[in-house]
């Protein structure tokens, strides 16, 4: 049914569970599984200043 899932997380106990989620419906229908790491990153941060967006998702299993 499907062939390829994208789930978004944000780091929070309810974004936890929805990658759980998503990694079990992919393996039990042999399906690719995107993650997006969403960061919220106020406008205002400033000319100079440096922001990190991505710090880097461990692999498992």
């Amino acid at each position: 049914m499907f062939k390829r899932l994208l789930v978004a997380i944000e780091g929070s106990p309810t974004s936890d569970r929805a990658l759980d989620y998503a990694l079990a419906v992919a393996k039990a229908r042999a399906a690719r599984l995107r993650v997006l790491f969403v960061v919220d990153v106020p406008l205002a941060c400033g000319r100079h200043r440096s922001v990190t967006l991505y710090r880097g998702i461990t692999r498992t299993g």
